[in-house]
């Protein structure tokens, strides 16, 4: 053991920082989740708080907790779903195409909402799906039904998360995929 320690002293000088690393950031901020069962007050430290045990952690019998973490996992599956294999079919649809040009504006449109804010998403679908004045409500009255309630709406919010989500990021995955399509030898390509 020593022999080795020895031989390989170079080696583990070096992976010292990282130890160390791991330990000042990984391990020491793990004394603080002590205060998730203390009844903890501002001007209090951490230490000189009162203990409490699980008393903190009473929302877990809440009936509408349950509801959220359930509406939460189901919109994580929706999200998997649809977000996983569309931007797989949107490259494959892409590297299809022969023009360059209509290639590269594809592109450039579908990976651009990749780089809005959530807010200025949020914005974008309050003007588009609001009651007065908002576009796809005033083209379903214009052809003769009743504008819908997107935004408020329990039937609407999760397909409004998962299409927002969607229209957002598959072109910025599509582009990943596409890099990775590109890397195939085209004659593997046409032999598969």
């Amino acid at each position: 053991m020593f022999a080795r320690l020895t031989k390989y002293r170079w080696q583990y000088t070096m992976i010292v920082p990282a130890v160390v690393l791991l330990f000042l950031f990984s391990y020491v901020p793990m004394v603080g989740i002590q205060v998730a069962f203390k009844d903890f007050h501002i001007g209090l430290t951490m230490w000189n708080s009162p203990w409490v045990g699980f008393e903190n952690f009473s929302f877990l019998q809440d009936d509408q907790f349950w509801v959220v973490v359930g509406n939460t996992l189901y919109i994580a599956v929706l999200k998997f779903v649809f977000g996983f294999p569309a931007p797989i079919i949107l490259a494959l649809l892409i590297n299809e195409l022969r023009h360059t040009g209509f290639k590269r504006f594809v592109q450039s449109v579908s990976y651009l909402p990749h780089f809005f804010s959530w807010i200025v998403v949020a914005y974008m679908l309050q003007s588009l799906l609001t009651l007065d004045g908002g576009i796809v409500n005033q083209l379903i009255v214009n052809m003769g039904g009743e504008p819908v309630f997107f935004l408020g709406s329990t039937e609407w919010f999760r397909p409004m998360i998962v299409a927002s989500g969607l229209w957002k990021e598959v072109g910025w995955n599509t582009i990943l995929y596409l890099a990775a399509i590109t890397t195939i030898d085209p004659q593997l390509y046409e032999a598969a």
